[in-house]
Order: C-alpha cells, then structure tokens, then sequence
C-alpha cells in the first residue's frame, strides 16, 4: 500500500513540477499572433457577445429590471462581459 501511495506522491510532484515548467517558458516566450489566430479570437469573442445578447433578450422586462437594467442596455451589458 505505501508503494502505491508513494507512486501516486511521486507522480502528483511530477505533474507540479512541468506545469511550473511550462509557466516559466510561457511567460519567456511571447505569444505569436497569426492571422488565423487573431481570426479566431475574434470568432469566439463574437459567439460569447451573441450568446450573452441571447440569453438577455430571453428574459422578461421584469426580470430585466430586477438585474437593473433595460432592453436598451442589452447590447452595451453584453459587450461589457464579465
């Protein structure tokens, strides 16, 4: 029992031991920016901005108003985020 639990102690350090490896070379190396890369990013901000108008519209103006704001306000809330 102790072999295995000394195996798995060994192993959950190793593990620890590369992700703090890959933060240092993460924040060594600059991150490239591609086309197709920046593409992307602006795809899935565009899907998250449209998701969030969605679920907004789908609420009832009473619901609205019990989170402050407005129809109106919708598409300023949704492209604020977070």
């Amino acid at each position: 029992m102790q072999k295995t639990q000394a195996i798995h102690a060994f192993g959950a350090l190793a593990a620890l031991q590369h992700d703090a490896y890959l933060s240092r070379i993460r924040l060594q190396l600059p991150e490239r920016k591609t086309p197709i890369m920046s593409i992307l990013k602006n795809y899935r901000n565009w899907r998250r901005f449209r998701s969030a108008i969605d679920e907004l519209s789908r609420l009832s103006n009473r619901e609205l108003d019990d989170i402050g704001i407005t129809r109106a306000d919708i598409p300023h809330v949704a492209r604020r985020g977070r």
